[in-house]
């Protein structure tokens, strides 16, 4: 699969989470994260990481998609699309 493919594959789950009700949401503090929330009113309980587990999300995903997708990937619609496997 080429890099094209991968980023509609990517999209295209994104897109279907978000379809879904899932909600992705950064909670700022001046320039920090200090809350990334995603919540479906599907599931039980949603996903929250707070502080350095949110900075370290937030930058695997920044890595991940300078890497594999050359920055063409918006990080939002990364990790929506990553929920699929979560």
């Amino acid at each position: 699969m080429n890099k094209e493919q991968m980023i509609k594959q990517y999209k295209n789950r994104a897109n279907s989470e978000k379809e879904s009700g899932t909600i992705l949401s950064f909670s700022t503090c001046g320039s920090e994260i200090v809350l990334i929330s995603i919540e479906n009113p599907n599931w039980e309980s949603g996903y929250y990481f707070q502080d350095w587990q949110a900075d370290d999300l937030l930058a695997r995903y920044e890595k991940s998609n300078n890497e594999v997708f050359g920055g063409e990937m918006d990080v939002k619609d990364l990790i929506l699309a990553d929920l699929v496997n979560w």
